[in-house]
């Protein structure tokens, strides 16, 4: 009798240790509307973060009251996430930015993820952005001056600026074969305004290995990124025709203009809907910033960390 009465009492004192143990790991550390937050919880999420994130504890909690408010205000409009949305939306990232499914998975290495918390991380974002379509973005706009500035922040003035593509023949010398040197460039020369295939006298004649192999081509230019004496003889010459002698330390070149293009309305043109969209992601943050600094007002938020 005493021997059971004994190992009862031993049941029940590991049974409360258990269930203290347990209340102090589960205990509530914030409660959010109808909904709470959890020691465990709090503590799976603290440790997916990096090292650096976890020391302001408060400002943790706080980003999980502020998500939890988004999913209730999500679920209040019936708004929804998929698994096939988050797969399709993670695939569209990976060929925005050429990554691999391998590199995907390093950088899931690098950054302590696995991919369940990849996908939840996802899956929060892709909710955060439907509830600003739904309820913000009728009121979020990007103007044609907000792209300018932007613009030019990125890549400075806007200005009639032009690009000029060019190939060459180089022909190299030294002090002791200059004159002959310069004797085979005019020969180049007066074979090119002649009518000979530029791409023929490349691979005959010319002494750069590095441009031989693409018929000569340089590429394009801006002002100021030649060589003087390049540019002046480049700037007075019309696209097709050529242009030579022209002395530098490289040597003599005979240079083809292969294209002019205007980099003044056309570069904005080019970058316009993707600084539309950057503009457009800050806007979108702050509005979310400020809704849900309008709805932690009306919200039931206690913190008991």
């Amino acid at each position: 009798m005493t021997r059971v009465y004994l190992i009862t009492n031993i049941f029940l004192i590991l049974t409360s240790i258990s269930s203290n143990a347990r209340e102090a790991i589960d205990r509530v550390v914030a409660v959010v509307n109808d909904d709470v937050i959890t020691q465990s919880e709090f503590n799976i999420y603290l440790l997916e973060l990096p090292e650096q994130a976890q020391a302001d504890k408060y400002k943790v909690l706080s980003d999980m009251v502020d998500q939890i408010l988004i999913e209730q205000k999500a679920s209040d409009l019936g708004i929804t996430v998929t698994d096939q949305e988050i797969d399709q939306s993670i695939s569209n990232m990976q060929t925005k930015l050429g990554m691999s499914d391998e590199a995907l998975q390093q950088m899931l290495t690098k950054e302590n993820l696995t991919e369940a918390q990849l996908k939840d991380q996802w899956r929060m974002q892709l909710i955060s952005n439907k509830l600003v379509s739904a309820k913000l973005k009728g009121n979020i706009a990007v103007t044609e001056d907000e792209v300018r500035e932007r613009y030019i922040q990125y890549y400075g003035q806007i200005e009639n600026a032009e690009e000029v593509e060019i190939a060459h023949v180089l022909i190299n010398y030294n002090s002791e074969n200059e004159e002959e040197s310069l004797k085979k460039a005019q020969k180049v020369y007066d074979l090119a305004k002649s009518g000979e295939n530029f791409d023929v006298l490349v691979s005959e004649y010319s002494d750069d290995s590095l441009s031989k192999d693409k018929n000569g081509v340089l590429g394009y230019y801006k002002k100021g990124e030649l060589v003087s004496e390049l540019e002046d003889a480049v700037e007075k010459t019309k696209v097709g025709d050529v242009t030579g002698p022209v002395k530098t330390n490289s040597g003599y070149h005979v240079v083809k203009v292969l294209d002019r293009k205007s980099m003044g309305e056309s570069s904005v043109d080019e970058y316009r809907e993707q600084i539309k969209y950057e503009i457009y992601k800050e806007k979108a943050a702050n509005a979310l910033e400020n809704f849900l600094a309008d709805t932690r007002k009306d919200a039931y938020i206690e913190i008991k960390l």
